[in-house]
């Protein structure tokens, strides 16, 4: 009944219980007492955000996928069944558009736009976005690209207004069976601790290693805060303007000059 046993009480669980939890309980104590001192309201309030540092803290950070391993990906669609180039599509698309799993499970054929050189891909709605005014992402798409070929198949096959449906019914995709299917596709070629938001990640530090702006990251990936594509980005050498084969020393320039070649990602052929 008395609010100077109530933050004891709350202090209390703090140790134990998240700050989720000590949020309902505040929220529940403010609807039975009407309202809260300042003192009492503040020194809540700093219990939870303490809390929530820890959390922070501690919380482990999905892995970042990089461009290799999406290549190894990629390598897949060679003479691939429709089901798996249907899954290294999803990969693919959601690598160059920076997708969240639930983006890719509401994506619609009439949000994929061709622009001549470029894919706009449209978001009608993201976990930022709660009014659902929609965000796009432009991405390079050139005739005959890996992103070109698989689409290009994958529309011929699915049926309905959804770009990856449901067998069944047509439905969409769950957002958890997008992510199922991204864990499963990266295991089949020995990458066993990649998720889909690896993906995301991966992105976004690939284009801050090849010197796009902080503020390109973040419209490409619609992040709405500095803070929110900030927590996404580690630190490298590329986004300071070291090159990497200054980093990687004498011994790889050498290699280089003997005639090793970057082939680059695979390509994939036409199917006629």
């Amino acid at each position: 009944q008395e609010e100077g046993a109530f933050l004891l009480y709350l202090a209390e669980r703090s140790i134990s219980q998240g700050s989720s939890s000590l949020s309902k309980s505040l929220a529940a104590y403010q609807l039975a007492h009407d309202a809260l001192t300042p003192d009492t309201q503040r020194f809540a309030t700093e219990l939870i955000r303490t809390r929530k540092r820890k959390e922070s803290e501690t919380r482990r950070q999905p892995a970042v996928a990089s461009l290799e391993e999406i290549n190894k990906v990629i390598e897949l669609a060679k003479n691939a069944d429709p089901k798996t180039e249907r899954d290294v599509l999803i990969t693919l698309l959601s690598w160059t558009a920076l997708l969240r799993a639930s983006e890719v499970s509401e994506l619609k054929w009439t949000d994929l736009v061709r622009h001549e050189n470029c894919l706009e891909v449209h978001v009608r709605r993201a976990k930022n976005d709660q009014e659902a005014n929609g965000r796009s992402t432009f991405v390079t798409y050139e005739e005959g690209s890996d992103l070109d070929i698989l689409l290009a198949r994958w529309k011929v096959r699915a049926k309905g207004s959804y770009v990856f449906p449901n067998h069944n019914d047509g439905s969409k995709l769950s957002p958890s069976a997008i992510s199922s299917i991204t864990k499963r596709i990266f295991e089949s070629v020995g990458i066993f601790n990649k998720t889909h938001h690896s993906i995301r990640r991966g992105a976004a530090n690939a284009m801050q290693a090849q010197g796009f702006s902080r503020d390109q990251i973040k419209a490409k990936g619609r992040w709405r805060s500095d803070g929110g594509v900030a927590r996404y980005l580690v630190d490298c050498p590329e986004a300071q303007g070291i090159p990497k084969l200054a980093i990687i020393g004498t011994s790889a320039n050498k290699e280089s000059e003997e005639g090793d070649v970057d082939e680059g990602p695979p390509v994939l052929e036409k199917e006629f």
